[in-house]
């Protein structure tokens, strides 16, 4: 019986045509968020979370930060500031056709575009991080 009930319930999922789920917060604390779709934050930010997000990952509200934690997104990472001023670790992550950009960037960020890898390790202003055509991370 519950075998036949799972067998529907997958029936009906696999007939769906490209889901794609987001979530919309204001704040995310201790969290592990995984969508297919996008993650936006509009408010204070995220801290000590995971965040992957099939489409783009934005933290776009007052103050915007993400400190502490890993960001994965398929396409793009676009927030006010990474990381702290006391060197909270953070890992942002992107596909290779994807790009980081920040407002500011503390050190201790990890950020890796199409598996490569990048160590920001001094506080920096208004990047916007893709690879170019060699194949190399760029601002």
């Amino acid at each position: 019986m519950l075998t036949r009930k799972i067998g529907r319930l997958s029936n009906i999922y696999s007939k769906i045509d490209n889901p794609r789920a987001s979530v919309y917060a204001n704040y995310i604390q201790n969290s592990n968020v995984k969508v297919t779709g996008n993650i936006i934050i509009e408010g204070k930010g995220a801290y000590n979370s995971i965040l992957e997000a099939g489409g783009d990952v934005k933290i776009t509200g007052l103050p915007g930060v993400f400190r502490g934690g890993r960001i994965k997104a398929g396409k793009a990472v676009i927030v006010r500031e990474l990381g702290s001023i006391g060197g909270s670790r953070v890992d942002v992550q992107v596909d290779a056709d994807g790009r980081i950009a920040a407002e500011r960037v503390f050190d201790n960020v990890f950020i890796n575009i199409g598996g490569r890898l990048l160590v920001l390790n001094k506080e920096m202003r208004n990047i916007n991080a893709r690879l170019d055509h060699n194949g190399q991370i760029i601002f």
